[in-house]
């Protein structure tokens, strides 16, 4: 098999090492700049920003084996997770 690109470069920011820029070079003739910034280190995320939302009528199949029919609400995959407490998030009491 062969390769999709000849050489891949990240380059990384002196003060905190954060990636800035990703070089790929896919032939003699191409290749591919991606820019970072606007970072946020540690930062919530939405769950939605990461899951698929299938569409009402959507067939969902484990290897051969038929789960579900998604309804007219449709449906997001993989579920949410909730990370875990940390120092800084209080943990729920319990009742």
């Amino acid at each position: 098999d062969e390769a999709p690109f000849i050489e891949v470069s990240l380059y990384l920011r002196n003060e905190d090492f954060l990636p800035y820029k990703i070089m790929i070079i896919t032939d003699e003739d191409g290749h591919t700049a991606y820019t970072l910034d606007n970072y946020t280190i540690n930062g919530t995320l939405d769950p939605a920003e990461t899951q698929l939302l299938l569409p009402e009528g959507t067939d969902i199949i484990n290897g051969d084996v038929y789960i579900e029919t998604v309804d007219a609400a449709g449906k997001r995959l993989p579920a949410a997770i909730t990370p875990p407490a940390t120092e800084d998030t209080p943990e729920e009491e319990s009742p």
